[in-house]
């Protein structure tokens, strides 16, 4: 190894100090010196012989352990800083599954399988090196998961590496070489985004249906398909499934689901898709004039079930659940534990449940919430009744007891015959 020199290109720093004999470089080789190494061969070198020269070079002292063995290359056609050497001899060293360990002022050569759970360089910042020097990164997210960043990320990283999340503070531990571990940091910076901070949203209706909501917010909120399109389909959503997707204002929606029994919207979505949810809801969700159709009275025509009986059962469910407004906060009308807990209020208001026998159908007279109460019990109870059929075949016997005789006698001299009808003993007393 020649530092310095007169050759062309070659910075010559002149003679170093008594202070300062050595060229200096850290162990990982994230900062070193800029002086110019003009031959840097190794052909088919000893690991041990190369470690030797960068000793002597930049005054590290080594420890091998007894298993560090093995040839390696290393040719350069130009000349190259203290600093690249000592990052080659790293590279080196990976390819043959060797890493440095520090201890103290000495530096530990050993097999990378033994390295990783020993005293390396950890580091928490947003900045580390980037050689092949094997080193300990934390990462602390802020969106994604720990567990699902450590399943995926385990998938295409050397078998020698280790990652680990840890739940509690959502970080993850990754033990690997620096080039590794400045890959997977670009990785995160594109995949740790807000956008897929999604969380659960619940979005009240208050005159329509939150079931036609859910249908809306499918058609009326564009954007381009999510990941999670594909995934499994939501229960409580019925027979359609919602189109994940991302939006171009930043908002990422996973599913819309109709609560029907609270007339609410149950959103899966990141904060910004969240509020286009809810702004859509706020600007559709009017209540409609009456001559558009938004009074209170409603036509339910029946296939099954009979407009009169079913108009009983109404009627005795909105006498014994509704006639007064719900009071505001839920104080009253909410239920209680005593001897004489208060029943909770079924309806908003009063409701009339009329029955038209000549059309089998039902005159309901509601508010738009009572009355989608009202339909969602017509619709359970309007289904096909179960009916039996039986067919029975009666037959009908007589038994007699009986017993009769008969025969055919013809004579044999002229021909003649006779059909013999009584006892055949006073026939043979009386012959023809």
């Amino acid at each position: 190894i020649q530092v310095g020199g007169s050759d062309k290109g070659v910075v010559n720093e002149g003679p170093r100090s008594a202070a300062q004999p050595y060229a200096i470089v850290d162990d990982e080789g994230g900062v070193g010196s800029n002086e110019l190494i003009t031959d840097f061969n190794f052909p088919d070198a000893d690991i041990i012989d190369i470690a030797k020269a960068l000793g002597k070079l930049t005054g590290k002292s080594f420890i091998l352990d007894k298993d560090v063995k093995g040839k390696i290359t290393i040719i350069s056609n130009s000349p190259i800083t203290v600093k690249e050497a000592w990052r080659a001899f790293l590279t080196a060293l990976d390819m043959t599954n060797f890493a440095l360990i520090p201890s103290g002022k000495f530096i530990r050569i050993a097999r990378q399988r033994d390295a990783r759970d020993k005293q390396l360089r950890t580091y928490t910042g947003s900045k580390s090196p980037d050689s092949d020097a094997l080193i300990t990164r934390l990462f602390r997210l802020k969106y994604l998961s720990a567990d699902e960043v450590a399943r995926n990320f385990r998938s295409f990283m050397p078998a020698n590496s280790r990652i680990i999340p840890y739940e509690q503070t959502n970080t993850v531990i990754v033990t690997d070489t620096g080039s590794n571990i400045a890959k997977l940091s670009k990785l995160l910076d594109i995949l740790d985004v807000e956008g897929y901070d999604a969380g659960i949203e619940v979005i009240p209706v208050k005159y329509a249906s939150a079931a036609e909501f859910a249908k809306l917010v499918d058609t009326l909120i564009p954007g381009s398909a999510a990941a999670s399109a594909s995934g499994p389909r939501f229960p409580g959503s019925g027979g359609s499934r919602f189109t994940a997707r991302k939006t171009k204002e930043g908002g990422l929606i996973n599913t819309v689901i109709a609560d029907e029994r609270t007339n609410n919207l149950i959103v899966h979505a990141n904060s910004r898709g969240a509020d286009q949810v809810r702004e859509l809801v706020k600007k559709l969700d009017k209540p409609l004039p009456p001559q558009i159709g938004g009074g209170k009275v409603h036509v339910i025509y029946l296939q099954f079930a009979s407009a009169e009986e079913l108009s009983n059962t109404l009627t005795g469910l909105s006498a014994g659940g509704g006639g007064a407004a719900r009071p505001a906060g839920g104080a009253a009308g909410g239920g209680g534990t005593g001897v004489n807990p208060v029943q909770a209020s079924l309806f908003e208001g009063s409701i009339k449940v009329g029955a038209d026998k000549s059309t089998n159908s039902l005159v309901v007279t509601a508010t738009p919430n009572d009355f989608a109460t009202v339909q969602r019990v017509v619709n359970r109870l309007d289904i096909p009744r179960d009916q039996v059929y039986a067919e029975v075949i009666i037959m009908e016997m007589s038994l007699s007891k009986a017993f009769n005789m008969s025969a055919n006698i013809m004579s044999p001299n002229n021909g003649l015959g006779t059909v013999v009808n009584g006892d055949l003993a006073s026939f043979i007393a009386s012959p023809i």
